[in-house]
């Protein structure tokens, strides 16, 4: 079974390398998510997908944090 969550995480990888496959792989994913027992496989895969966008946005960022980066936990400063 682990053979087969690297392949599914390296296809991951592979696929949000462009932005029309990471787009597609996106509403996959969000189908997926809707379904009310996702199984294990699909669960490893957002997670990869999730891991993935944060760690794009930590390095488009500089040197702030990933979670700061990502536009949904922005909380505006009084």
């Amino acid at each position: 079974m682990q053979e087969k969550e690297q392949a599914i995480c390296q296809e991951t990888a592979h696929l949000l390398s462009s932005p029309r496959n990471a787009e597609r792989l996106r509403r996959s994913i969000q189908n997926a998510a809707s379904d009310s027992r996702p199984n294990r496989l699909t669960l490893l895969a957002m997670e990869e997908g999730r891991r993935r966008l944060l760690f794009g946005k930590q390095e488009r960022a500089g040197t702030q944090e990933a979670g700061q980066d990502d536009d949904r936990l922005d909380v505006p400063e009084n």
